[in-house]
């Protein structure tokens, strides 16, 4: 039983298909993600099985139904959550170096994080919960995504037979977990006195225990002259490393490219050889810093989060506000059947794809060239869908009565105006998935291109995966601006039809951008004040479009924070709530009839 995974590795490796290294290269992040798709697929069946079990249990499938009791158990399942988030963070040390602002902002986001996860796991255990799971894939919002989703777990199946090595690279997908908590090891070893003979051959071995491929950096420190070596002194070898400590002087080894191999002669490594070249005994300390060995895969279980994410707060959606959740339906539904929709996507693959061959004239940087236009070409098209689509199904309805005969239904007017910014919402998702997915196939494939084209650079995997990486976190910025530019166009088509809705809308987008480069700029400041009074007014009112600008993180080649991340997030929901309740404000007083 032992041998069952070594051998399920070496079949998975002999399935192996010969195809052209560089088209590998371009290959194996896409892989990555397609991994993850499938991954976060089989767990949606799995959470949907136990959602079934859970709600057929006496008293726990009806707890949403009585608003009283299920508002008792989700408060005391919130305070067990924020209570055990808090003494695991403590535990961690993680709250060393925080602010006291920061402090507050934390705890409040993790009190308003702990009641929705509370309020969402009583109603998902709901019967009426598992009774609609399947439908909301197969009939609902998610049919699109799920087809989407299905591809992608297709490549991440198919692929495992191009890709190299594919045994390893889920071998360190499962040490992952064991990698987080002991990723860094500090070790003492006491060092024998030196010999009589100093040019003598002594030397004292000293156990260690690490894979070679997981370590990134090791750092000795002695109190007296010792060299240590990867390979007997007795026998060297060509790659061995041998570090030569002065005493109380700390020296590292790093791997700096997870791609290089590494001195160590042994996948395990077991001992390594010291001599002591001092006056006596010594004290020998080693720090270890260590990760799994392709790093990349842990790129797998934030896209399977991402598809269980997804799939949850949609079913969340549909069972906890079904009258509004039939307004998003029918909006999203619509969307997805215009030809005009179905156009804009077309076109911004087709463009996407020409970035790729596309020559950028930025001096060897056309990758960089080409994040850039990409990360401005999908917002644009983002936001023309939201602004066609909420005038054609908000203001149009409104002046044609069918919003009058929506009404008279049990559906209020709240639902219906947040029906339309969701359904509005879902759809500009999808839009913007499919076209993030081709950008970052392109990107993943444009360093191939660019060495097919005589570019200076080092071709592999993960200089690939690298770039991808570095696309994503510019994606969820750009869809967050959507999300805001959407509520106002929904605010603005209560009132107003598709050509002044889509000038105010463009009109606002430009001024989001250009109005903290006038604040900022000092030229402006000193000669033009009255620019800047009227700058930081609008800055004030309108949204700061430049928070969502990843310009600066591409040109410095550099990941966007996840911290930055979820300010942004948090920024745009507190302004998209301003936005809505403008827009009921002005729905409420809006005649109908």
């Amino acid at each position: 039983m032992a041998s069952s995974p070594l051998l399920l590795a070496n079949w998975i490796d002999s399935l192996h298909i010969e195809i052209p290294d560089k088209y590998v290269c371009a290959l194996t992040p896409i892989w990555i993600l397609g991994v993850g798709a499938a991954v976060g697929l089989i767990l949606c069946g799995l959470i949907w099985l136990l959602m079934a079990g859970l709600s057929r249990i006496p008293g726990l499938g009806d707890l949403a139904a009585n608003k009283q009791n299920s508002r008792l158990v989700a408060a005391v399942l919130a305070v067990l959550i924020f209570t055990g988030t808090l003494v695991w963070w403590f535990q961690g040390g993680n709250q060393a170096g925080i602010s006291i602002f920061d402090s507050i902002l934390l705890l409040g986001g993790l009190g308003v994080a702990s009641w929705v996860i509370a309020i969402g796991a009583v109603t998902l255990v709901s019967k009426r919960a598992a009774a609609e799971a399947w439908e909301s894939v197969t009939e609902g919002v998610l049919t699109p995504f799920g087809v989407v989703i299905l591809v992608m777990a297709t490549i991440g199946i198919l692929g495992t037979l191009f890709v190299r090595k594919p045994s390893e690279m889920f071998e360190s997908l499962g040490r992952w977990p064991t990698m987080v908590s002991q990723g860094t090891a500090t070790t003492e070893y006491d060092i024998d006195p030196p010999a009589v003979d100093l040019n003598s051959s002594f030397e004292q071995v000293i156990t260690t225990n690490f894979r070679r491929d997981e370590v990134r950096q090791l750092t000795f420190q002695a109190n007296q002259h010792l060299k240590v070596s990867t390979a007997s002194f007795d026998n060297p070898t060509s790659t061995a490393i041998v570090i030569d400590l002065t005493a109380g002087e700390p020296l590292e080894w790093r791997r700096d490219n997870a791609a290089t191999t590494t001195p160590f002669p042994e996948q395990i490594v077991s001992k390594l050889y010291v001599k002591n070249l001092g006056t006596g005994a010594a004290k020998l300390t080693m720090t270890r810093v260590s990760t799994v060995a392709n790093p990349e895969m842990t790129a797998a279980p934030v896209t399977a989060i991402c598809v269980v994410g997804l799939f949850l707060v949609y079913l969340l959606q549909r069972t906890a506000m079904p009258k509004m959740t039939a307004v998003t339906l029918a909006t999203a539904k619509t969307d997805f059947a215009q030809t005009v929709y179905l156009l804009v996507m077309a076109v911004g693959v087709f463009l996407l794809l020409l970035f790729i061959i596309m020559p950028m004239n930025t001096f060897g940087h056309d990758i960089k060239g080409m994040k850039t236009a990409g990360f401005a070409l999908i917002p644009f098209l983002g936001l023309f869908v939201a602004i066609w689509s909420a005038s054609t199904s908000l203001s149009e309805e409104i002046d044609g009565k069918t919003a009058l005969t929506v009404l008279s239904k049990p559906v209020s007017r709240l639902d219906f105006i947040l029906g339309k910014f969701t359904g509005i919402a879902w759809s500009t998702l999808f839009m913007c998935t499919v076209l993030g997915l081709v950008l970052l196939m392109g990107v993943s494939y444009k360093p191939v291109y660019d060495e097919r084209e005589g570019a200076d650079l080092q071709l592999t995997w993960q200089l690939c995966f690298g770039e991808m990486a570095q696309t994503i976190p510019g994606l969820v910025l750009v869809y967050l601006q959507v999300v805001v530019m959407t509520a106002i166009s929904v605010a603005i088509s209560t009132r107003l039809p598709f050509i002044p809705n889509l000038l105010i809308c463009f009109t606002i987008w430009a001024l989001g951008h250009l109005t903290p480069q006038l604040v900022q700029s000092q030229v402006v400041a000193e000669q033009m004040a009255p620019i800047v009074f009227f700058s930081q007014l609008i800055a004030l009112v309108f949204p700061v479009l430049d928070h969502f600008d990843v310009q600066a993180s591409v040109a410095g080649n550099r990941i966007v924070p996840l911290a930055y991340l979820g300010w942004c997030f948090v920024y745009a929901t507190i302004y998209s709530t301003i936005a809505m309740l403008f827009a009921l404000t002005l729905f409420e007083d809006r005649d109908l009839a």
